[in-house]
């Protein structure tokens, strides 16, 4: 709105009313009839879902590619077409076919590196072509040697930015690599391509055999199907059958190579991580063998030298090499928790299910087989492999026969012909599918079915599952009969038995209600035959109650579960007054606990709590708390977990149990908090420690928590409360000496502190607590230096659990932080931490979000102590690679990042009575911080560390030429262009407050420059920022009403701060008209 009357611009630079009639009548069709009142006219198709698309040519000659070039790097990135939804309207009235992609879309790819790398090529190509026509050989080989290339490393990642994303997006990328390692070597493809994508599925087929992760195959038309879970998700893919290939001509193979390019890229990534994940060596190595040994014994070679390894991979019949070698007794225990909303019949359905599942994966383990040359060897290895078998081939058909025909041992030959001419006695000859057939059903299905010259049964799809009302087919009804475990025989038979089995269902279905009756009908006929302190049973009876070896009566009720109160009222009336026999009762108890499986032992741990729970009653019973309690450390090296489990729920309930654990913590807290195997059985230690606190406000917070590295703050204890608190406490405060004796990564992995750590930062509740571990303050010391510190170890958590206790105890506790800074040993090394900025890998960046703000934080709550400290610190190496290497990734470790900007704060801040040396060292850190960030930040991506930075440390105009000096002004233009492009075409308003302080700091630098213009490395510096005059124009596209008012006021603020420009001459105005203009609508 420039005056009182209202214009309207016709394009044409002339201005007349909008109420007069200009032009003819198809000028006027091209135009809106209405005029918004107080704005501009609006043209059709320039607003809306029209301006929300673009053609294919039109996006073509934005980006300045050709047509492959183009379609190529959509492929690549991901980029695909898109049909609006008003197809007319996009189209500007027209109804022609045109291909439309999204506008964000294709100015997604602008700045996209690879679209030089396809310039270059096309350089090079042009140059190469006229090398020739010149016969300019030397030329020729120079541009050989120098051809470009490019990778694609950087899209993979940004396609996936996570490893489950890229192994859920794996099918077509497998069925892609499956089908060009099959085509033959000719024209039609690159043979690199090829042998890349042979190596590649070969080494993912490795993987699946190793992980045994198959799960279904199919054998259809196209091909073998096949399906695999990888990393918990289902990964479907199809191989081609091995056959010669006829290239047909309807087939574009430079789209389809585009697509390999990017998926070979992409399952490399795959495969590494696979293989980490199961310590795997990568490049897969063959276990036990050297590639010397991979030839045949005799006759010819049957590869080259630089092949033979790659074919006895290809073989599938060798077992890869580890890393390391397996140690049973580190392998984790799973812990089993339920899931919210689910009930107990899923629960039971989902055990089943994984008990399934694992029994499938051991389906022909023990199992020999022997291939014959005509059936397809390379499916059938890979299947046999997969479940556990062993498999082998004449070795005149193939590299990586492990044993011959004549084999002793061999169980099944495989065989796909009539007759079998000569057959070994005790061997089966089954023809292929049953291999297949088996594994879908989960079993070995019987063999008379499969043998030589039989007619196959049908070959059912896994993939297929029939609900209910489903026609479910005869053979299918036969297979689900023999999962089942039922054998399958006619109709007429199950119908003749019908009446049989549902009587039998009855009699099982009331069998435990009529055993539940005996049992209280037996306990109250033994009640009922006392006389006074004895019992007038016949000896018969008291024979048949008690008599045999291990109390048979007794344990095989309690063992099946039946009527367990009744079975402990039994137990009562039959040791009353009897003490002896109530020993042996509870020794029976414990015998049966440590032979039985933890399911199983589940009714006798809860007939002892029935046990423990008696109190009072009629007199003569015996102490079952104290005979319990003397037998409960006997079993439990026998079922740990289980045990202390018990007694977690005991100590809260039973005094004598309370004291009796409490009492004894000197001869299992260590035992089992710190140097059992398992990790289950450390947490249960752990929440028995809990429960020795008598509080239940305690109690519930520690097992609410999601994290345990949490102090309990705020919570009222009593003084009894808190005398068992500080016992419990002083115990694990005094085992830090020996908590060094678990540290080494190789033999006791890297958790076992963990509880151990979590439970003793959660009992930090006051300052008392704090200041009872000051005498134990070396012994930390000696626990986390050098055995935590320095090992190369990616994630330790024992490492993390360690530095959250040390943080806690000294936060808001002087007295603990003075220990660190007086002792010179501590403050020379506290600085050595290994840390890993595998910025990619989820797993240690989840790591370091933890670990990372504990340790930065002690080491701030020292500098805010020691000023000597502080100067030290900030002079290290590490602290500078923290500056350099985690500061730019503010959204992955904000934690970190915060804690080592105030120790940023703290190492530039001066005091009074500061000596010129100490000046001098604030003035050379602040040189080479920024001095680093210029050289490393990306200002695309990393304004938010930028800006926090320099924020800090420009305070004098020194620090802020030094920017100007080393390409500053152009490293925060490209933040403010990344800025400007997601607030003003964006519309991202939580970016506001961001451009308000890049501005300040802009306004800030450019001033600092004004008195030395005349200075030659200043005027040199502001000529190379040739961006200027761009800025110039974003800064006017944030004057208008929508912008908040701080924003306004920074860019009118900038816009009255000349800007230099060539020859020492400066653009002074920006009209100033225009300013009082912006300033006057800002009123």
């Amino acid at each position: 709105v420039l005056g009182a009357t209202t214009r309207t611009c016709l394009g044409d630079g002339a201005y007349r009313s909008p109420h007069v009639s200009v032009g003819s009548d198809d000028e006027k069709r091209g135009f809106s009839a209405s005029v918004v009142m107080g704005g501009l006219e609006k043209k059709k198709y320039e607003r809306g879902s029209a301006t929300n698309y673009i053609t294919r040519n039109k996006a073509r000659k934005k980006l300045q590619l050709s047509l492959p070039d183009f379609r190529r790097l959509c492929i690549l990135k991901g980029i695909y077409p898109h049909e609006p939804k008003h197809k007319k309207k996009v189209n500007k009235g027209s109804t022609a076919a045109r291909t439309f992609y999204l506008l964000k879309d294709i100015k997604f790819l602008l700045h996209e590196p690879i679209v030089n790398k396809f310039r270059e090529y096309k350089v090079f190509v042009r140059k190469l072509r006229k090398a020739y026509g010149k016969s300019e050989w030397n030329s020729v080989e120079r541009l050989k040697d120098n051809k470009p290339g490019y990778r694609l490393d950087h899209i993979v990642k940004e396609r996936y930015p996570t490893f489950i994303d890229a192994v859920r997006d794996l099918d077509d990328a497998l069925s892609m690599c499956f089908l060009f390692s099959t085509f033959p070597r000719t024209g039609k493809c690159h043979v690199q391509m090829i042998q890349l994508c042979r190596r590649l599925t070969v080494e993912f087929l490795n993987y699946v055999i190793a992980a045994r992760a198959l799960r279904k195959v199919f054998l259809s038309i196209k091909g073998i199907y096949y399906q695999a879970e990888v990393m918990g998700q289902l990964v479907t893919w199809i191989t081609p059958y091995a056959f010669s290939h006829n290239h047909p001509t309807d087939v574009d193979y430079r789209v389809m190579a585009t697509f390999t390019e990017f998926y070979t890229t992409l399952l490399g990534f795959v495969n590494f991580r696979l293989y980490q994940s199961l310590n795997l060596h990568y490049p897969p190595k063959i276990e036990g063998q050297a590639a010397v040994e991979l030839k045949p014994e005799e006759g010819e070679p049957y590869a080259l030298d630089s092949e033979s390894y790659m074919e006895k991979l290809s073989a599938l019949s060798a077992s890869l090499a580890r890393v390391v070698a397996p140690n049973p007794e580190d392998e984790a225990e799973v812990d089993e928790f339920p899931v919210e909303g689910e009930s107990t019949e899923q629960e039971e359905a989902r055990q089943k299910e994984q008990e399934a599942l694992e029994k499938q994966k051991k389906l022909f383990e023990g199992l020999r087989f022997f291939l014959n040359r005509e059936v397809p060897r390379e499916p059938l290895a890979f299947v046999i492999r997969c479940f556990g078998g062993e498999v082998s081939w004449d070795k005149s058909l193939c590299i990586g026969a492990t044993y011959d025909v004549k084999d002793p041992t061999i169980t099944h030959q495989i065989v796909d012909r009539p007759n079998i001419k000569e057959q070994v006695i005790g061997r089966y000859y089954i023809q292929p599918q049953w291999v297949f057939d088996s594994v879908n059903a989960r079993l070995c299905l019987p063999v008379a079915d499969y043998f030589v010259g039989v007619m196959l049964p049908p070959h059912l799809s896994p993939f297929v599952t029939e609900k209910d009302g489903d026609y479910i087919p005869p053979e299918k009804m036969k297979l689900l009969a023999l999962q089942r475990g039922e054998e399958p025989g006619e109709e007429s038979e199950e119908e003749e038995e019908e009446e049989e089995d549902i009587l039998s269902l009855a009699e099982e279905k009331y069998r435990p209600a009529a055993l539940e009756k005996m049992i209280a009908l037996i306990a109250l006929l033994v009640e009922q035959s006392r006389s006074e302190r004895h019992l007038t049973l016949s000896q018969n009876d008291m024979a048949a109650l008690t008599g045999g070896k291990g109390f048979p009566f007794l344990f095989q009720h309690i063992r099946d579960g039946i009527n367990i109160r009744q079975t402990c009222n039994l137990i009562f009336s039959l040791c009353r007054y009897n003490n002896r026999l109530a020993e042996h009762i509870v020794s029976m108890l414990f015998t049966s606990i440590a032979k039985l499986t933890p399911e199983a032992a589940n009714p006798f741990f809860k007939l002892l709590t029935m046990l423990m729970e008696f109190a009072g009653g009629p007199p003569g019973m015996p102490p079952f708390a104290s005979y319990i309690l003397q037998r409960i450390w006997e079993v439990i090296e026998y079922n740990p977990s289980q045990c202390l489990d018990w007694l977690a729920v005991q100590t809260p309930r039973n005094k004598l149990a309370h004291s009796w654990v409490l009492q004894n913590m000197e001869n299992w807290v260590e035992r089992f908090l710190l140097a059992h195997n398992y990790p289950r059985v450390r947490t249960s230690a752990a929440y028995l420690l809990v429960s020795l606190i008598p509080s239940n406000s305690f109690r519930q917070m520690f097992r609410s928590t999601r994290s345990l590295h949490i102090p309990t703050r705020d919570l009222p204890l009593s003084p009894d409360t808190t005398v068992v608190l500080h016992q419990v406490y002083n115990v694990l405060l005094g085992l830090l000496s020996r908590a060094k004796l678990y540290v080494d990564a190789a033999v006791h992995g890297t958790t076992k502190l963990v509880p151990y750590f979590s439970f003793m930062t959660y009992c930090l509740i006051s300052k008392t607590e704090k200041l009872m571990f000051s005498t134990y303050f070396m012994d930390l010391w000696n626990l986390f230096q050098p055995k935590l510190s320095e090992p190369a170890i990616a994630t330790n958590h024992n490492k993390q659990a360690l530095l959250s206790f040390w943080y806690n105890v000294c936060v808001d506790c002087p007295e603990n932080v003075r220990l660190i800074v007086q002792n010179p040993v501590v403050t020379k090394n506290i600085a050595f931490n290994y840390i890993l900025a595998d910025h990619d890998d989820q797993d240690v960046v989840l790591f370091n979000r933890g670990m990372l703000p504990a340790y930065y934080g002690i080491l701030r709550l020292c500098c805010e102590q020691s000023p000597a400290f502080t100067r030290q610190l900030a002079s290290h190496q590490n602290i500078q690679w923290a500056f350099k290497n985690l500061t730019p990734h503010a959204s992955q470790y904000p934690g970190a990042v915060e804690e080592l900007f105030n120790l940023m704060q703290l190492f530039v801040a001066q005091r009074p009575d500061m000596r010129e040396e100490e000046l001098e060292d604030i003035k050379q850190f602040k040189k080479t911080t920024i001095s680093c960030y210029l050289r490393c930040l990306d200002g695309r991506s990393c304004w938010t560390t930028l800006i926090s930075a320099f924020r800090i440390l420009l305070e004098t105009d020194e620090d802020r030429l030094l920017v100007v000096f080393n390409r500053g002004l152009i490293l925060m233009t490209e933040s403010f262009n990344t800025l400007h492009m997601m607030y003003h075409e964006a519309t991202a308003c939580h970016v506001t407050g961001d451009l308000v302080e890049l501005l300040s700091i802009f306004l800030s630098v450019l001033k600092s420059t004004r008195p030395y213009l005349q200075r030659k490395d200043v005027k040199q510096a502001l000529i190379q920022w040739q961006e200027r005059i761009e800025f110039a124009h974003k800064l006017l596209t944030l004057l208008n009403s929508y912008s908040p008012p701080e924003l306004r006021n920074a860019c009118i603020g900038k816009m009255h701060h000349p800007i230099p420009i060539q020859g020492g001459r400066v653009l002074i105005t920006f009209f100033s008209k225009f300013s009082v203009s912006a300033l006057t609508a800002q009123e």
